[in-house]
Formats: structure tokens, sequence, C-alpha cells
């Protein structure tokens, strides 16, 4: 089975400085195949609790987590395990 054709990446917010910019539409020009997701914190949040409320120990598992690179990093395996990508 091929690996699905999406680009997830997080950052702070969905402001993003014009060097950060100028390499998300590098990336996206490189890959127009791809679909790109671009998440912020509050979004990661939102993401885990919606696409893991049958899973309850998933989500205590994200809210014990109290450093945010910690979180992003298990929010990663997440959104893999759900959907695929890169």
């Amino acid at each position: 089975m091929p690996i699905p054709k999406h680009i997830w990446q997080t950052w702070k917010t969905r402001i993003l400085d014009p060097p950060i910019q100028h390499r998300i539409d590098t990336m996206l020009r490189l890959n127009p195949d791809y679909e790109y997701h671009l998440l912020d914190d509050e979004m990661l949040d939102q993401f885990v609790h919606y696409e893991f409320s049958d899973y309850p120990n998933v989500i205590e598992c994200y809210e014990r987590l109290n450093i945010m690179v910690a979180k992003v990093d298990f929010w990663r395996y997440l959104v893999l395990y759900k959907y695929g990508g890169v």
C-alpha cells in the first residue's frame, strides 16, 4: 500500500514568517501532487480530542504531556496513524 500523499506540519500559530512561508511554497511547488496541512497548537488539541474521541486513554496520554514539544511529537504519531503521509 502506498504512503498517502499528505504533508503534515505544525507551527505555534498559522501566521508564518516570510522565510518559513517561502520554504513551504518551495516544498509545495516541488511536490504538487501532495495535500498540505498546517496545524497550529490549538488545532493539535482539537485534532486529538475529535479524531480520538473513542479512545479516552489516547486523549489522557496527550493531555498529561506538559511540554509542548512532547505533545507535538505524540501528535505526529497520531496523525500518521490516522491519515498517513509525511
